[in-house]
């Protein structure tokens, strides 16, 4: 099984991509019943295919599946080889959703490179987007690709948008999955809406990937090491984020670098 993740890279980013839930912690691992080698391929194939054609429809049973034959069949881990980064683990990625699982294959990858990219799930994380709060830059029902690892290394910047944890208010106790918002405001700034217009430390912050400008009036200052965030659908009643547009840094999980409709 070993040699098979080496010539196939796209299956291991796929497994970890496919059985991804919407949330941000991993389930646990429960006992594997008997799959074989031959069933297990079998299985990760399939879900190439539904991924070449944008379906991403698993069942609950065929996911339960998929997670024992990773656990059983995984490949070879060695902490000597490093990280890929986020954009080599996408390019595969993009290659297998807009291309298909042939064109991966041509994909020639030097040997470090190829175990190097069997690490991808360590590095990225895909869920599906339920709401409408990011149109029109990101679509309901699309799949979001996080770069998990970004802001080990680096601050979030103005205009990224970031997953995170909504805080623990007793408006965010029916919240399951991370909220996903645009930075808008950095530590210690004064960041003010007025008239639907953002300024921030007095001076008008332009924003040409929104549609309407909020009917709401705010002005605060961001704590240090905390983030202002907001919908890119500011008006977005459905679900009213505002009062979640402070966040600290550590429950940021990450950056969206990629996003892909379904069929």
């Amino acid at each position: 099984m070993g040699q098979y993740w080496q010539k196939s890279t796209a299956l291991c980013v796929v497994l970890s991509l496919a059985i991804a839930r919407p949330g941000w912690s991993d389930s646990p691992p429960v006992p594997a019943p008997i799959y074989s080698e031959a069933f297990c391929l079998k299985i990760f194939e399939g879900v190439a295919e539904q991924a070449r054609l944008s379906t991403w429809k698993i069942s609950d049973r065929d996911r339960h599946i998929l997670t024992q034959c990773q656990n059983k069949f995984p490949p070879t881990a060695n902490s000597k080889i490093p990280l890929p980064t986020a954009a080599e683990c996408v390019y595969v990625v993009k290659t297998l959703v807009q291309e298909g699982l042939d064109k991966v294959k041509e994909i020639e990858l030097p040997a470090t490179q190829v175990r190097s990219i069997e690490r991808c799930d360590e590095v990225i994380k895909y869920y599906p987007l339920p709401a409408d709060n990011m149109l029109p830059t990101l679509k309901p029902n699309e799949k979001i690709v996080v770069d998990k690892v970004v802001y080990q290394t680096q601050l979030p910047q103005r205009g990224d948008i970031v997953v995170f944890n909504p805080p623990s208010l007793p408006e965010s106790q029916n919240i399951q999955e991370p909220l996903t918002q645009r930075v808008i405001g950095l530590p210690n700034e004064k960041v003010k809406i007025k008239k639907g217009i953002v300024y921030i430390n007095g001076e008008l912050y332009p924003e040409d990937y929104i549609t309407q400008s909020a009917n709401w009036y705010e002005s605060v200052i961001v704590p240090a090491n905390s983030y202002f965030v907001l919908d890119d659908n500011r008006n977005n009643s459905a679900t009213d984020r505002r009062m979640w547009n402070i966040i600290p840094r550590e429950s940021i999980g990450g950056k969206v670098i990629w996003q892909f409709g379904s069929k």
